[in-house]
């Protein structure tokens, strides 16, 4: 398989993928990979955390805040997926059954079109871990890849000096001082600072 993959999520930006979308499982060419699994691990913000299966069709998403009720079922190329969460691990199987082999490149295509979300307004910073194995007939189990999704708050801190909310970081304001005047506030009294 590919190395460990590492990437970001800022606050209220758009899903990222749990890998780099060019995933490689490697079964030596035994076409004996039942399952998947993935160790999930670091979270922090409840049901605001998400993993999103891009299947191009209903796109299901996954609360990783609690397990799931029943599986899931998607399909990648000409496999049909179970996909279930006990609350600390997804496992992907085989929907003609939990013991037939999965093909390797519908696989791939599945692992590559997992996306993280989280949607909390204030998230909490720090690494969401996803720990990637696969199970072959005889019960082994690969060497697993650790992808690791670094939240951060990507928020800018704002100064607006006249209360004016039709701008983002450039709100400014102007205020004319004549000769002989009394002195005069360098903002309108109704400024806020906004972090």
């Amino acid at each position: 398989g590919r190395a460990s993959h590492d990437t970001t999520f800022g606050e209220g930006e758009a899903p990222v993928l749990v890998t780099d979308g060019v995933t490689d499982v490697d079964d030596r060419s035994e076409g004996d990979i039942t399952s998947m699994q993935i160790a999930v691990g670091g979270l922090l913000d409840g049901a605001a955390e998400t993993l999103i299966v891009m299947d191009g069709a209903t796109d299901p998403t996954i609360d990783l805040s609690q397990s799931l009720g029943s599986p899931i079922t998607t399909t990648f190329g000409g496999t049909t997926f179970d996909i279930s969460y006990d609350g600390t691990e997804i496992t992907a199987l085989n929907n003609a059954g939990a013991t037939t082999p999965v093909d390797e490149a519908d696989l791939e295509a599945l692992l590559a079109a997992l996306k993280y979300e989280n949607t909390s307004a204030d998230v909490t910073v720090g690494d969401r871990t996803f720990d990637i194995s696969v199970t072959d007939t005889t019960g082994s189990i690969s060497t697993s890849l650790a992808s690791t999704v670094a939240v951060v708050n990507a928020e800018t801190p704002e100064i607006d000096l006249d209360d004016d909310t039709a701008g983002a970081n450039d709100s400014q304001y102007r205020t004319v001082l004549g000769t002989g005047a009394a002195p005069d506030g360098i903002t309108d009294g109704s400024g806020t600072l906004n972090d």
